[in-house]
């Protein structure tokens, strides 16, 4: 796993957000593809967006990091948030994922940065 350090400088041409997940599309030709591929006994989702997607467009993206939390129950149930944040010239963005599972299914959102060359790579925390 990359670090979210391969996307400082980059800069947003366009957002595509579905029930999915969002893919961001950069002016030089690269795309983060952000959701998670449901199984069958979790469930994960884009729960809140924290300022405005649009200051991702048109400005360079000065810092991005990704940090999580998650609780189990005395059951095993858990219960995971992810934040994925950006901050560029216009200000910061932060994308709020949940997911719950029984335990056995991942709650992960797999964020894969698609460089213009060469192969995909899942990017996150660390290197």
């Amino acid at each position: 796993m990359a670090s979210m350090d391969v996307l400082v400088g980059l800069v947003a041409e366009k957002i595509i957000t579905d029930a999915e997940g969002i893919i961001i599309q950069f002016k030089s030709g690269e795309k983060l593809d952000m959701r998670h591929d449901q199984d069958w006994g979790e469930d994960v989702y884009l729960e809140e967006i924290i300022g405005d997607l649009q200051d991702l467009v048109g400005s360079a993206i000065v810092s991005a990091y990704k940090s999580s939390s998650s609780t189990t129950s005395e059951y095993g149930d858990v219960e995971q948030w992810t934040f994925y944040r950006f901050v560029t010239e216009k200000g910061p963005v932060t994308l709020r994922w949940i997911g719950t599972s029984n335990g056995y299914y991942s709650t992960e959102v797999e964020a894969t940065f698609y460089p213009v060359n060469g192969k995909e790579f899942e990017i996150g925390i660390g290197d």
